[in-house]
This record gives structure tokens, sequence and C-alpha cells, in this order.
């Protein structure tokens, strides 16, 4: 059986470890260079949201590729999530918008 999501769990897969190692390298920089101040608090706090939202596009890539039937539950938040984090993610979420959505 061919998997349909093969194309976007790659881009899932990219775009998901791509943000999470460049967000992980902000956030270890921010918090080096401010250290106790208010603002290096909503900044971290920021910053490890968007951590772990990345971590979980990378978890739900990884899963589209397995071909797992379950995973589409929080891709597909996650995609419609991911359309407003223009150009890359807009592309992101658009394909996987698109393949999920093309036979219905």
């Amino acid at each position: 059986m061919d998997n349909q999501f093969k194309e976007s769990g790659w881009a899932f897969v990219i775009y998901g470890s791509f943000s999470f190692l460049v967000s992980l390298a902000v956030y270890v920089f921010i918090t080096f260079l401010t250290h106790n101040s208010d603002i290096s608090f909503l900044i971290s706090l920021l910053l490890g949201i968007f951590l772990v939202f990345s971590f979980l596009i990378l978890l739900c890539g990884l899963q589209l590729l397995k071909g797992n039937k379950g995973v589409h539950k929080v891709a597909l938040p996650l995609s419609i999530i991911t359309l407003f984090n223009a150009p890359v993610g807009t592309i992101v979420g658009g394909l996987y918008l698109w393949q999920r959505f093309k036979n219905t």
C-alpha cells in the first residue's frame, strides 16, 4: 500500500527538525545573554512553547511516514497553526491540508 502522506510527512520532518534546532539555539543564546530579567522570562517562555510545537511537528511527520492513521487527529490542528508561520510553514501546512482533503 502506498502512503499518500509521504510528501507531507517528509515536509513535517524537515520543517520540524529545522525549526526545533533553530529555536533551541536561540533559546540557549537568549538565556545565556539575558539572565535575571523579566523580558528573558517572557522570551524563554515563548521559545519554550515553540520548541514543544516544533517537536510535535517532527513527531507527526515521523508518524505520517510510518502510515499511522491516528496521527491525523494531531497533525490537522498543527498544520492549521503552522499556516501562520509564513512562508515555509504556510507551504508545509498547506501541503498537508491539500493532501488530507483532496479526496473529499
